[in-house]
């Protein structure tokens, strides 16, 4: 999580120059070609930690602890939405809209108090997980709707790649077979994979803006 809250520190200074310079071609271009490269990236590295955690955690901290494995990978979707989060984060606050942002997330703080409340006493500490994943999610589609009002933005790479990572941990939460849960990864990496080269997320254009 502290890695993925870097990227505002990186990227706010950026969008801020492309704002104060008036070059919204350059972040529209960002938005539509190194988001979901990011997306993309993040998402393969939670897949794999998802796998891992299996493994690990039980190794690191004890059989006592395997019951954390389903709250971390619940957390892993979390952190699979807080991506698009941070980097809207940044534009937000490069382009006036920090009121916005606020708001939006004062109203996911309330949303994940309510679902506390409500899921706690009925499933337990993972319930906590599941409303943080809620609330997060509420924070991802208010921020699109937002970045759609000022840029040109296709949100269907993202909601694939999110999608895939999100089925992929959904799936390693549910099942209890260590055999299935090589089978859901592979398949989902696979997809994951041929995806990204299906929507040419990678090209050689891309070092344009990037050397920008």
């Amino acid at each position: 999580e502290s890695l993925v809250l870097l990227m505002p520190t990186i990227l706010t200074p950026i969008f801020v120059s492309f704002a104060s310079q008036k070059k919204d071609g350059l972040t529209d271009r960002f938005i539509q070609r190194v988001l979901p490269q990011i997306s993309y990236l993040w998402g393969g590295v939670f897949m794999l930690i998802g796998l891992g955690s299996i493994w690990v955690i039980p190794v690191f901290f004890g059989q006592s602890f395997s019951k954390a494995i389903s709250i971390f990978l619940v957390l892993l979707i979390c952190l699979n939405f807080g991506v698009l989060n941070a980097v809207g984060l940044s534009i937000f606050v490069s382009y006036d809209m920090i009121f916005k942002m606020s708001i939006i997330n004062l109203a996911a703080s309330i949303v994940n108090l309510v679902l506390d409340l409500i899921f706690v006493p009925v499933i337990g500490i993972i319930g906590a997980a599941f409303a943080t994943a809620v609330s997060y999610f509420f924070i991802s589609a208010s921020y699109y709707i937002l970045v759609k009002k000022l840029f040109y933005f296709s949100v269907i790479n993202l909601l694939i790649f999110q999608g895939i990572v999100c089925i992929q941990l959904i799936g390693l939460l549910v099942f209890k077979d260590p055999l299935i849960y090589i089978v859901i990864t592979i398949t989902a990496v696979g997809t994951y994979f041929v995806s990204s080269k299906y929507m040419g997320i990678f090209s050689e254009e891309d070092k344009t803006t990037y050397n920008r």
